[in-house]
């Protein structure tokens, strides 16, 4: 027969590696939910480019400039529905709405996520009163860029409510 002796530096030494085993399964499970936590946070901020399939064109607002011009509306709902006649999910990320100046895809002046039924906000960056500017959607979903016909003409510091886009 083992001495009490024995028995107890046993289990003293069960105890101790079971405890070891316990505080590596604990900082296992505390990584794990670090992870989880900031994988949902990722997916949770806002960006004002989240394309999810393709990649967005690189095309960068420009920068240095004067003034500013808010407009904010929805693109026209013939149009909004033609994009999405496959049924596909109209949500945040799937459409970015960008804005150009005179020279095209060069003079880029805006560029904003277009929110479910088309709703959007953009934040026109210019010098020069009297500018038209001219809009573009693209979709992440297929990688088109679609050409809209409306135009806006830039003026400095004003807001132009509830324009719709064709």
């Amino acid at each position: 027969m083992e001495s009490l002796d024995g028995m107890e530096t046993k289990m003293k030494s069960l105890v101790g590696t079971i405890s070891v085993f316990l505080f590596q399964l604990s900082i296992a499970f505390q990584f794990s939910i670090a992870v989880i936590i900031l994988i949902s946070i990722s997916l949770s901020i806002p960006s004002e480019s989240i394309c999810f399939s393709k990649p967005a064109p690189d095309w960068t607002p420009i920068s240095g400039n004067q003034y500013n011009m808010i407009a904010f509306g929805q693109i026209h709902n013939n149009f909004w529905t033609h994009l999405n006649i496959d049924g596909a999910d109209q949500g945040q990320g799937r459409f970015i709405l960008y804005s150009f100046g005179q020279k095209s895809e060069h003079d880029c002046r805006s560029k904003c996520n277009i929110g479910p039924a088309g709703a959007y906000y953009a934040t026109i960056r210019g010098n020069t009163r009297g500018e038209a500017i001219g809009f573009k959607v693209y979709d992440c979903s297929n990688g088109k860029t679609y050409d809209l016909t409306d135009t806006v003409i830039f003026e400095i510091d004003a807001v132009v409510e509830n324009f719709t886009i064709h």
